[in-house]
């Protein structure tokens, strides 16, 4: 099992930001900043940056194997193909 160290001072600025958050997932979050695994991502196994921790320290993943949450629209792939077929047309 991989482990991630933090200092002192890093552990306890995000022990603060997660307790002045009030979300129902800061009690999970504070269990879980008190295990070793924490800043570990799930999917990889590397280290979460501090500063990633620190904007969102929810977070599960590294910035690389971060999933978008949003699709992209389909309206961007439909204009170029429709734009395409338009053009070729001609």
């Amino acid at each position: 099992m991989h482990y991630h160290y933090f200092t002192i001072e890093q552990r306890e600025a995000l022990e603060r930001l997660i307790r002045s958050q009030a979300s129902g997932d800061a009690r999970e979050t504070l269990r879980r900043l008190h295990s070793p695994d924490y800043g570990v991502c799930r999917a990889c196994g590397g280290d979460i940056p501090y500063v990633r921790l620190m904007a969102d320290p929810a977070t599960l993943y590294c910035t690389a194997c971060l999933r978008p949450t949003t699709p992209r629209p389909a309206s961007t792939s439909a204009d170029t193909t429709s734009t395409t077929s338009t053009q070729s047309g001609k």
